[in-house]
């Protein structure tokens, strides 16, 4: 076992807080952590801990220039809840974060309901690190949904220092789950920066339907949301399939601005082709000129299943844009029928509702005015300085009160010559295998993506040659006849593997130990990783090359080069 130990020592006056995030697709709850980041810098000297990609790098970028320090640390948004077995077994990369950051604090924003970081939030709490985890959004049936692995999940949570929702209806849905809770919880709503408050600028407005063909007379109706089934998108054009049908809207179009996994771009394009309204509709995928969007548009629309106090929908008021939403949850505690069109949560009556809000706001001038006068109003509630105020002073005084160890130590895990790692066991998976993989399945683990690697923690001296072999299969299929990856040992080139025969396989590399602690870090680039889906055989949208079964650490049949 291989101990962390660290030292605690911090002479800056400033406590050290650590921020963390399972969004890495610069969804809600990510632009809530990036902004608290922000407006916390000066208070704390903060970590901030995600993945970086090119939906978020500008955000990231924006916060290194304001002095937050990032912090690569891998999630998979591309699992079910961002795999929960990674979460709830991942304890080395957990205690790998913490010793990087060293924090005094860790703050967690969560976009996994309940289940985002179990085994950091274990690893902080065994470290004597105080952690506040942020639920920014919880839908119910939770148990139900996650299976059996739901309480060993949230057992973390527990050790809380503070539990905080984004508003009241999510904290009662957790109260009536876990009535005898131990942590605190404590209701801060999501709030905006300045720039949405400005007035409409319709130079912008012009430049931005040009950009995007619109005409000028269009009646352009935002939703600014992930792509998922509980936003609603699908009802939105039903709607306007509706309208068109009963010859009205003929200047109505659709704009939605968002990411989201590949299986639900895929529904919500079919249903835009069934309806036949491909020219009617844009998707534009994750923006970053959210607020141009906003002045080039009439109209916002949000038939969502759930939401906390919805982002977008405080954009849109604050812009000056009417808004039609559903009445549920935290968006009850936001918008009332003076301020915006509210629509029926059962989806029979929502899609008559929206296509009557949009025929109806796209002939009435006056009551666009009166709701967007309205919505101003009801969002001035809502800047950032509200919230900022009420995080730092929760976070001040957990760590006045609760200060922390001044010496911290963990034993990570550690592989001895002879160890077998089955890929089937997630406990011992998930503390191997870091970038590039996808969630844990009966028999082992495929490869997510381009690249893929491990990080071994041996036994082994510097020096010391180790045997490295693998069990594990392709994937192969017509169109894909031969997987060929490139092997690196500690970023050194050491083998090329061409798998081109169904089945289990084994292959075997041998590699000097660089590290003074005995790790190896391997890793994988697979030249012909490929997607079912993009291949036409299953609606698998997942990159996959390599399905990893065992790993086996050994003895090299090389002399030791250690004296």
């Amino acid at each position: 076992m291989e101990p962390l130990q660290m030292t605690v020592s911090h002479p800056s006056a400033k406590p050290r807080l650590l921020i963390a995030t399972d969004d890495a697709a610069a969804g809600g709850t990510a632009q809530v952590a990036y902004q608290m980041a922000a407006a916390l810098v000066g208070e704390f000297d903060i970590s901030f801990a995600g993945r970086r990609n090119a939906a978020n790098a500008c955000a990231l970028d924006e916060l290194t220039r304001r002095g937050v320090a990032f912090i690569a640390h891998e999630i998979d948004e591309g699992a079910p809840w961002r795999n929960p077995l990674q979460s709830l077994h991942a304890t080395d990369a957990a205690l790998d974060l913490i010793a990087a950051s060293e924090p005094d604090l860790l703050l967690t924003f969560d976009a996994a309901e309940l289940i985002s970081f179990a085994a950091l939030k274990t690893a902080a709490s065994r470290c004597g690190v105080p952690f506040v985890t942020v639920v920014n959004i919880l839908l119910e049936n939770i148990e139900q949904r996650v299976g059996p692995t739901f309480h060993r999940l949230v057992a973390g949570l527990a050790d809380a220092e503070a539990i905080v929702f984004a508003c009241e209806a999510h904290r009662r849905r957790f109260a009536s789950l876990f009535p005898d809770h131990p942590a605190p919880s404590h209701v801060i709503v999501n709030c905006r920066p300045d720039r949405f408050f400005e007035q409409r600028d319709p130079l912008a407005r012009e430049r931005l339907r040009r950009e995007l063909h619109l005409p000028a007379v269009a009646f352009l109706c935002l939703t600014t949301a992930r792509i998922e089934p509980h936003k609603g998108q699908a009802l939105i054009v039903r709607a306007l399939a509706s309208l068109r049908r009963r010859g009205l809207g003929d200047n109505a179009r659709l704009v939605f601005a968002g990411g989201g996994t590949e299986p639900h771009l895929r529904a919500l394009r079919r249903e835009i082709a069934r309806h036949e309204l491909e020219d009617r509709v844009l998707t534009l995928g994750p923006r970053a000129d959210v607020v141009d969007l906003l002045d080039a548009s009439d109209m916002f629309i949000l038939p969502s299943k759930s939401e906390a106090t919805s982002l977008s929908v405080i954009e849109a008021m604050a812009k000056g844009v009417p808004v039609v939403a559903t009445g549920v949850d935290g968006l009850l505690e936001l918008i009332d029928e003076s301020c915006a069109i509210m629509l029926p949560l059962a989806e029979e009556e929502a899609v008559p509702a929206i296509a009557e809000a949009i025929e109806r706001l796209s002939r009435d001038e006056p009551l666009r005015l009166r709701l967007a006068e309205a919505g101003r109003d009801r969002a001035d509630g809502f800047r950032i300085e509200r919230a900022a105020a009420r995080y730092a002073s929760l976070l001040r005084e957990i760590v006045e009160r609760r200060p922390g160890k001044a010496e911290r130590r963990y034993e990570r895990s550690s592989i001895a010559r002879g160890d077998t790692i089955d890929f089937a066991d997630p406990a011992r998976a998930w503390n191997v295998l870091r970038e590039g993989w996808s969630f844990s399945e009966a028999e082992g683990v495929w490869s997510s993506g381009a690249s893929s690697s491990l990080l071994l923690r041996t036994d082994a001296r510097k020096g010391e040659m180790l045997r490295i072999e693998f069990e594990l299969s392709a994937f192969l299929s017509p169109a894909c006849p031969a997987q060929e990856s490139y092997v690196f040992a500690d970023d050194e080139p050491i083998a090329f593997w061409r798998l081109a025969t169904p089945g289990w396989q084994k292959r075997s590399i041998e590699v000097e130990v660089a590290d003074d602690c005995g790790r190896l870090r391997l890793r994988f680039e697979h030249m012909r990783a490929a997607a079912p889906a993009a291949l036409g055989e299953t609606d698998d949208s997942r990159v996959l090359a390599l399905f990893l079964r065992r790993l086996c650490v050994a003895e090299a049949k090389a002399q030791s080069r250690v004296a």
